[in-house]
């Protein structure tokens, strides 16, 4: 299967000079979707969609700014093209923080929605309403109905398209004939190892070294010093990829710009 190229796009108003940074596991899935969105003026972005609608679709481009192998580093990337493009104030993008909502206001309702949808998720989860299905079981003709939404939401192109945007990991992995598991099973002595294993990764409670301990305010302080240090000369080097990029796109503008003169 052909790996699908992910990274960080730019969709720029010719006009005006402004746009609008994002990232995307599958950008040519993403750039369809956005377009469509605009035409069809339900993009999620209202600044992006106003200016759509003000200046027309011809006034829009959308160019690739990097592309990515790998997708946990795409909300790294795009949160540093975001920190350059920022102060210039030609942004679409509401937030300057790659996947935060900060600066974003909610209506009063919509806190409230929030705010009930919470409780009711803490109160599940926490015990104090059981699980609808607690010692219930599907019937047959309820898993053929599922059965049969699921096929049908995988004959979808635009269902795929999300799964694989949202989904990057399990996309990636090898199923069926291609899994180096495939026609095989585990034995239970096998299983048990690979539960404790699980435990020991995960050292959740008594089994992790600080289970009753708390660090000092020493402690703490110094942890922080060194993980703004090392944050620090993490976002220095790659700052200056991304500078490094920018000149570099810049000078092939205005080497076409030379030319066309």
């Amino acid at each position: 299967m052909e790996k699908i190229p992910s990274g960080i796009y730019m969709i720029l108003n010719r006009l005006n000079g402004k746009r609008y940074i994002g990232s995307a596991v599958n950008l040519e899935g993403r750039r369809k979707r956005h377009f469509r969105n605009l035409r069809n003026g339900k993009n999620g972005n209202s600044h992006l969609q106003n200016a759509y609608d003000k200046y027309g679709g011809d006034a829009f481009g959308w160019e690739v700014l990097k592309y990515v192998e790998d997708p946990e580093k795409l909300i790294p990337w795009e949160d540093i093209y975001l920190g350059v493009y920022w102060p210039t104030g030609l942004l679409y993008n509401k937030c300057p923080v790659a996947g935060s909502l900060l600066g974003i206001k909610r209506e009063k309702e919509s806190k409230e929605t929030c705010r009930k949808k919470s409780e009711a998720a803490f109160k599940r989860w926490s015990g104090g309403e059981p699980n609808p299905m607690l010692g219930r079981h599907h019937s047959a003709e309820t898993k053929q109905k599922k059965r049969e939404i699921a096929l049908k939401n995988w004959a979808d192109e635009e269902y795929v398209q999300r799964q694989h945007d949202t989904n990057p990991m399990l996309w990636n992995t090898k199923r069926g004939e291609q899994n180096h598991n495939y026609g095989r099973h585990a034995s239970a002595e096998a299983k048990k190892k690979m539960k404790e294993a699980a435990l020991k990764r995960r050292m959740a409670g008594e089994r992790n070294p600080m289970y009753g301990r708390k660090h000092s305010a020493k402690t703490k302080h110094k942890i922080s010093v060194a993980l703004k240090k090392s944050w620090a000369r993490r976002k220095h080097a790659e700052h200056l990829l991304v500078l490094a990029q920018l000149i570099k796109i810049l000078q092939m503008r205005l080497g076409r710009l030379t030319a066309a003169a």
